[in-house]
């Protein structure tokens, strides 16, 4: 069988949307069945190729060099004798493996690497978008050589249409809007046990803790309304990031330590059970391209209070759907709860 490859900059077990984005699509290809999804994993300490598996999916990890903007002269001879000798090893990877597809999701530095090695060759490249990575490489600054990477790629995908006009403008270069998605029947069905029971309510935000995400917003607007609802709890999930002791320095400052719960790192299936116990679901992200939280939120038919950024409104395109307040505004999702 021919091989979809997809690539990823980190491991699969990194808690986040992207991966989460890709197992998904590794199900859905494997049941499609014209395809085996391999993951390859960009790992710095693996100088050839390493196999095994997460959670039945297939990886290889494999070191993937990148060259920064400015080269010295040392650094361009050791990436070009390291080129040479993995363009042989990847093109015999990918004729023994029958690769068939390459798919780079949150394209990176390397990117240029697999361009050059595939220069000539029919194998398509496909460029997967997901917000992030765009604006590293708008800091970055060396747009000129992205845009002529992609052009010469077979696609460029973004998870959202707002982001897909984004990617599009940067690069001038023609992206397809390809929206993220959730296999609903399964991801309810993976709930395990929280160990939450009572009849006590809880609003959820699940995101991981950095600034961007706006569980800081979520806090204070639970802090406003706490006292009017002595029955209902916060419950905010997700990887952890450099917010966490802020946020709950936060919540002891607003005085709702008690109410509050923080739950850092769960697996896939504890996120799932706590959408299953909860009674609303928030999401107040500064940026967001899309928020497969929201989505998730969904899957388990939570009514849903959000930020009206990015790709957002178009989930939430509806006041049936949910609503959509402004990212920064405390009062407005205090309200909406």
């Amino acid at each position: 069988m021919q091989t979809y490859l997809f690539v990823l900059p980190w491991a699969l077990s990194f808690r986040g949307g992207v991966n989460q984005v890709v197992k998904c699509l590794c199900a859905e290809i494997r049941k499609d069945g014209r395809y085996e999804p391999v993951v390859l994993i960009n790992d710095w300490s693996a100088a050839r190729p390493k196999w095994s598996s997460y959670e039945g999916i297939r990886t290889v990890h494999w070191r993937v060099r990148s060259i920064g903007s400015a080269p010295t002269l040392k650094e361009r001879i050791v990436f070009r004798l390291w080129l040479a000798s993995f363009r042989h090893a990847f093109l015999s990877f990918c004729d023994r493996h029958a690769v068939a597809v390459i798919n780079l999701h949150y394209p990176g530095p390397a990117a240029f690497a697999f361009d050059d090695v595939l220069t000539g060759c029919c194998t398509p490249i496909v460029y997967s978008f997901h917000g992030g990575d765009l604006y590293t490489i708008q800091k970055e600054g060396n747009l000129q050589q992205w845009s002529a990477l992609l052009r010469r790629g077979a696609a460029v995908v973004a998870c959202a249409k707002r982001l897909a006009s984004e990617v599009q403008s940067t690069f001038s270069v023609a992206v397809l809007p390809i929206y993220n998605g959730v296999d609903a029947p399964a991801f309810v069905a993976s709930a395990v046990s929280s160990g939450r029971g009572g009849n006590r309510r809880r609003v959820l935000s699940v995101g991981t803790f950095e600034y961007g995400k706006g569980h800081d917003v979520v806090i204070r607007a639970f802090a406003s309304i706490a006292g009017a609802y002595p029955d209902v709890d916060l419950v905010v999930v997700g990887g952890a990031g450099a917010a966490l002791a802020i946020l709950r320095q936060l919540a002891v400052d607003a005085g709702i330590t008690d109410r509050t719960t923080f739950i850092v790192n769960a697996s896939h299936e504890e996120v799932a059970a706590h959408y299953s116990t909860a009674s609303v679901f928030t999401l107040m992200s500064r940026t967001e391209s899309l928020g497969l939280a929201i989505l998730e939120a969904g899957a388990f038919g939570l009514p849903v209070v959000v930020s009206d950024v990015g790709g957002i409104p178009e989930i939430i395109n509806d006041d049936s759907v949910g609503i959509l307040v402004q990212p920064e505004d405390c009062d407005a999702l205090a309200d909406s709860l």
